[in-house]
């Protein structure tokens, strides 16, 4: 419903009901504004043909219930955002796992389907009432008992000493990174280190003299995902973790530590020397890498990556 300034339903302009996969039922309610949010709040697009609703990650199609192009990952992966337990997931086109009545997509990668309260998916999910509950929490059935969950537990920062390659090297998870996926973060990360300490034996010294580069890592939200040469401390979105298999992860390293070395041998990155340099630590990612498991489809990805500070969205 969308009301003008005053406020009342007197003033309703518009008044909209929907089918479950976000198409508005046809002689129902009225439209007479030029509001453009609609189905779960994202914004439909008028200059789209089909009225598209864009889902920031890509577009949406209410007529039909498919994204309009398939889901994906900052980095290369199997089956982006894909449960491998849950053949709905497996579906890159198709919107909250053909569940649209009690799941919600927000942001166009997945469904909003995991319970509130134990973070686990179940057969079947409702959305809690507004009375006694926060409005929109998602319940499975064994958490939707006539007493209301209480509040969500405060992320608190996580900090952790591990050893890569004989040298000791702190990890922090900062407390924005959501709760349920701190623990998740930090298996990936303890995996990408038992890789890289798995393969010692392979790597020839200058990898491994690379890789000691990394001082620290850090899992960040309000940072970009790359390294700060002069401290060697390598951040992390807690997105791209997730997103991005243990090979490639661990190739990171390798990558990111090189760029410490281009600094230390005098090196200045700007707009002339990015995509020389950026070329030159790919070099190194893919030498490193092909020890630390990274698979052909990640090399050729490499060999094509033209990525820069400066033409490129911070990720």
């Amino acid at each position: 419903m969308f009301v003008d300034k005053a406020g009342t339903t007197a003033a309703i302009l518009d008044d909209n009901d929907m089918y479950p996969w976000g198409c508005i039922v046809p002689g129902v309610g009225k439209n007479t504004s030029n509001n453009t949010i609609k189905f779960t709040g994202q914004y439909r697009d008028a200059d789209t043909a089909a009225n598209l609703d864009y889902f920031g990650a890509r577009y949406y199609s209410n007529t039909v219930g498919r994204f309009m192009s398939p889901d994906w990952a900052a980095k290369p992966t199997t089956v982006p955002y894909a449960k491998f337990g849950d053949p709905q997931s497996l579906n890159l086109y198709s919107y909250v796992e053909n569940g649209p009545v009690n799941r919600i997509d927000v942001d166009g990668h997945w469904a909003d389907s995991d319970c509130s309260v134990c973070n686990q998916g179940d057969s079947g999910f409702s959305v809690a009432p507004d009375a006694g509950t926060e409005a929109g929490l998602i319940l499975c059935r064994t958490c939707e008992p006539s007493q209301p969950p209480g509040p969500q537990q405060q992320s608190q920062t996580v900090s952790y000493t591990t050893t890569i390659l004989g040298q000791d090297v702190g990890v922090t998870i900062a407390d924005n990174v959501p709760k349920d996926q701190q623990s998740v973060v930090r298996d990936s990360v303890d995996a990408v280190v038992s890789n890289i300490n798995e393969n010692a034996d392979k790597l020839s010294k200058d990898d491994k003299d690379t890789i000691h580069k990394v001082k620290s890592i850090t899992v960040n939200d309000d940072q970009r995902t790359g390294i700060d040469t002069k401290t060697g401390n390598l951040n992390f979105k807690s997105s791209y973790i997730l997103g991005s298999s243990t090979p490639w992860l661990s190739s990171v390293f390798a990558h990111d530590g090189f760029h410490v070395v281009q600094t230390e041998r005098g090196e200045k990155y700007n707009q002339k020397t990015a995509t020389r340099l950026e070329h030159e630590a790919n070099l190194m990612q893919i030498r490193a890498g092909t020890i630390l498991g990274l698979s052909q489809s990640d090399i050729d990805y490499i060999n094509r990556d033209t990525h820069t500070l400066y033409n490129t969205t911070p990720y």
